[in-house]
């Protein structure tokens, strides 16, 4: 075993040489430090004159616009969701920490868009749409925004007619019945009374303090999309392959993603998304499988858990089983799903699977899959990988868009590394403990002491505090990221709770697609995981170091990460 360790460890050395490694940008020195305005853009210029890196430039990020779906997915992946206070949507143009990606309040739990009319919306959706603000809040919509507003700040146009010129996205926040007809342009007035109150995204000093009216007639206005979110909770687990978005439908008999339990806890939930494609009522069925050690399908192992039922409207769905999955760490385990639009012809669904997509704004999306995570089966060709399989236009297939939430036995004991870290930063600086995110550090650390807390209120404070450091130039991304991080899941990228030959390659695979600029989307876990010596890029280094990490123990000697870095 110790000489098929250096064996492995030669293995990789040998074959990195072939890897062709990039040069480094430079930035030139600024003779400013803070913030500064640079050709039209903002950066934050370190002391040393340096563009700080932990700040995240957003020129040309997202510019290819999005949509509800979009926006779905993104939710769906956990990450990202965050309260306006921490993150103001005003300070785009700045840029935003690193530290941020990593916190989210939230999660999406469901989502609800109403199927697009050829017109306005009839009586019926309307009252929908009121109800979704009553249950949940504001309701997402699109509209044309290349009309005038009234006096009165109320908006309706007749210059488009129809959801395809949509262009600006807005939030319905109320209603009313009785708006006056005549609040609109004499050139463009609605029939009707009736109008929605309109959130937009342009600022207070824009329109009535940033809100407006739209008549209910107005034809371009769609999407109308209801989020259902839910505080992000200490025990709560979504195991889950899928990124923000780069995924297409395909029509299936049947989906599955396969996982292993990182924790003991129970399988309550499962997360698909009902496509556009599909019927706004949709049947599906959810089978849980826990499978045999030697298993090579979904099914094979013992069924667990199924039910099936109705879903309504297209977005995001959480259906829950009548009666909790009991999982073991290490026990591998199956999520089977069967959508059908019509259940009396056996009419198959589409599932979403993803799929790189270059796109014409030049957002290109990608993704990352493994054999052994995902499977498809249709027709007579029963299950296969998807790694395995090809679209008909010859793109690689990735993973089911497909999630199972487990509920973890018992809450993990709280790592206040990361928090006390920050916080003694804060108060070893002058006016360090009047920045914003000190108070509520302190308040979270008193909430800990007392176990009025969740891990995920702990994490979200110190990035925050973090974030506030880093604009005052005393940390730079992604120091004390990991700190909340145990040394057993660094290495782990594929997060099976085990450190081995696979997640060396994982690394490397990585690396060498970077370094060639064909990057491949991976997980912000997947990130952590491999990013072992911590300093916030995934490199050669990792890769060997994970490989050495595998090697040592394949032949019975204890080691961490942190001892590997000190040699």
């Amino acid at each position: 075993m110790k000489k098929h360790g250096k064996l492995l460890l030669k293995y990789l050395l040998l074959f990195v040489m072939t890897v062709f490694v990039m040069g480094c940008f430079s930035v030139s020195a600024a003779t400013k430090t803070g913030f500064v305005t640079q050709k039209g853009k903002t950066y934050y210029i370190n002391k040393d004159g340096s563009k700080q890196k932990g700040w995240l430039e957003l020129d040309g990020k997202g510019s290819g616009g999005g949509n509800a779906t979009v926006a779905a997915y993104a939710l769906g992946s956990g990450l990202g969701a965050q309260l306006e206070d921490n993150v103001p949507y005003t300070d785009w143009e700045a840029g935003y920490s690193e530290y941020q990606r990593y916190a989210s309040a939230f999660r999406l739990h469901a989502s609800n868009m109403l199927p697009d009319s050829d017109g306005a919306l009839d009586a019926e959706s309307i009252e929908t749409v009121k109800r979704w603000i009553l249950e949940d809040g504001g309701v997402y919509a699109s509209y044309y925004s290349g009309g005038v507003l009234s006096d009165d700040f109320a908006y309706y146009q007749t210059k488009r007619i129809g959801h395809d010129y949509a262009s600006h996205a807005i939030t319905i926040v109320g209603w009313d019945d009785q708006f006056d007809r005549s609040h609109f342009r004499a050139a463009a007035m609605p029939e009707e009374n009736g109008a929605w109150l309109c959130k937009n995204s342009w600022g207070p000093d824009v329109m009535d303090n940033g809100y407006f009216w739209m008549s209910y007639e107005e034809t371009t206005l769609g999407e109308f999309t209801q989020f259902q979110m839910q505080p992000a909770s200490a025990t709560e687990q979504v195991y889950q392959y899928d990124g923000i978005g780069s995924m297409s439908a395909f029509s299936m008999d049947a989906v599955s993603n396969v996982f292993t339990a990182e924790t003991d806890g129970s399988l309550t939930e499962l997360s698909f998304y009902n496509s556009e494609a599909n019927s706004s009522t949709l049947w599906y069925q959810a089978q849980v499988y826990l499978l045999d050690a030697d298993a090579n399908s979904p099914e094979d192992g013992t069924l667990a858990a199924e039910t099936e039922g109705t879903v309504f409207y297209h977005g995001m769905k959480t259906i829950s089983f009548p009666k909790p999955v009991s999982l073991q760490k290490g026990q591998r385990f199956a999520v089977v799903l069967q959508l059908r639009n019509d259940t009396e012809s056996g009419e198959t669904a589409y599932q979403y699977i993803e799929r790189n997509v270059e796109q014409a704004s030049g957002l290109s999306e990608y993704f990352y899959a493994a054999p052994g995570q995902s499977y498809v089966k249709w027709g007579n060709y029963g299950w296969r990988d998807t790694t395995e399989l090809t679209s008909r236009d010859g793109t690689k297939m990735g993973n089911v868009v497909l999630k199972a939430v487990v509920q973890q036995a018992t809450a993990e004991s709280y790592s206040m590394k990361q928090l006390t870290e920050a916080c003694a930063l804060a108060e070893s600086l002058e006016d360090g403990t009047e920045l914003t995110a000190y108070s509520a550090a302190q308040q979270m650390l008193t909430a800990a002491e007392n176990g009025t807390c969740t891990q995920e209120e702990i994490d979200l404070a110190a990035l925050q505090l973090l974030t506030d450091l880093e604009a005052e130039g005393v940390v730079s991304y992604p120091a004390h990221l990991y700190d909340s991080i145990s040394d057993a899941k660094l290495g782990d990228c594929n997060w099976d709770s085990s450190v081995t030959l696979s997640d060396a390659t994982l690394a490397l695979t990585w690396y060498a697609q970077s370094a060639v600029k064909d990057p491949i989307a991976i997980t912000a876990r997947q990130f952590l995981g491999a990013d072992v010596d911590q300093d916030g890029t995934i490199a050669l280094r990792d890769a060997t170091l994970i490989l050495t990490y595998y090697a040592e123990a394949a032949v019975g000697n204890s080691v961490t990460f942190e001892e590997l870095l000190q040699k």
